[in-house]
């Protein structure tokens, strides 16, 4: 599961018109997912404050907020279970 949100994670970041600081937003929550020397639930809340940061940006497509907010919510459901 958590390979697809890395695929998924990959193709949001390739955007075209993402904002930079988007894009490293993306950029450090998948290393986040990656990192196997953290424990899964520390690794998705550090992704995922990651991602939340990037939710008011207002130059964001709204396909792009709504695709990173499902990220997130699909995430915290893994962590909670």
């Amino acid at each position: 599961m958590i390979e697809e949100i890395v695929k998924q994670i990959e193709r949001l970041s390739t955007e075209p018109g993402l904002p930079k600081n988007v894009r490293q937003a993306l950029q450090n929550a998948k290393e986040e997912l990656l990192n196997e020397e953290k424990e899964l639930p520390v690794r998705i809340s550090s992704a995922v404050y990651e991602l939340e940061k990037t939710i008011d940006e207002p130059n964001l497509m709204q396909h792009t907020r709504i695709a990173l907010l499902q990220i997130i919510s699909t995430l915290e459901s893994i962590r909670d279970q």
